[in-house]
């Protein structure tokens, strides 16, 4: 086994016990007076440095609003059809709905226009655009004020029409956007 040359095994190192008392210095304790002291000194001090701190933001946290717009024309329909609402002479539109805007959506109203079978417009109907909850069929007047429809995504959409008028042709009526809210 090799060994560094100039130790051998055989020497013992010359280790040297010291005290406990010794290696350590005695705390004499602390005052009430000194410990009242130090914490006005350090209540002094936090008061300076919050006194000539630069004024923050009042709403640091809060998030950004955007400024970007939102224009009826953002929204675009496909997959619309028609099925049959549970009252009598009303019906409902659904579909998918596409933001193609630059901010999120919270809410449209639209315009569901029937014809007849000449082609002639003979009604129409302004409403909310209503979302879906996954899973179900109801009609969920406010449900993209609690989820909007950010730029880019798609969601299930459900227009419910109270009264169909006489006449129409039993053809998917024509959605249009009205208005339109940014989130």
């Amino acid at each position: 086994m090799a060994s560094h040359p100039r130790s051998t095994v055989s020497e013992a190192s010359r280790l040297e016990i010291v005290p406990r008392r010794r290696n350590s210095r005695q705390r004499r304790p602390t005052s009430m007076k000194g410990r009242i002291y130090s914490t006005v000194l350090a209540l002094a001090v936090l008061a300076l440095v919050l006194r000539y701190l630069p004024p923050s933001a009042k709403h640091a946290d809060a998030p950004e609003t955007t400024t970007a717009q939102l224009t009826p024309a953002d929204l675009i329909f496909s997959d619309v059809q028609i099925s049959q609402a549970p009252k009598e002479g009303s019906l409902y539109v659904d579909g998918m709905v596409t933001n193609q805007g630059k901010a999120p959506m919270a809410a449209a109203e639209v315009q569901v226009g029937f014809r007849d079978a000449q082609g002639q417009l003979i009604a129409s109907v302004q409403t909310p655009l209503g979302g879906m909850a996954h899973g179900t069929a109801d009609v969920l007047p406010k449900e993209f004020a609690r989820n909007p429809i950010a730029p880019s995504g798609m969601r299930v959409f459900r227009v419910a029409v109270p009264s169909v008028p006489a006449g129409w042709n039993h053809e998917v009526p024509e959605i249009k956007v009205v208005a339109v809210q940014a989130y």
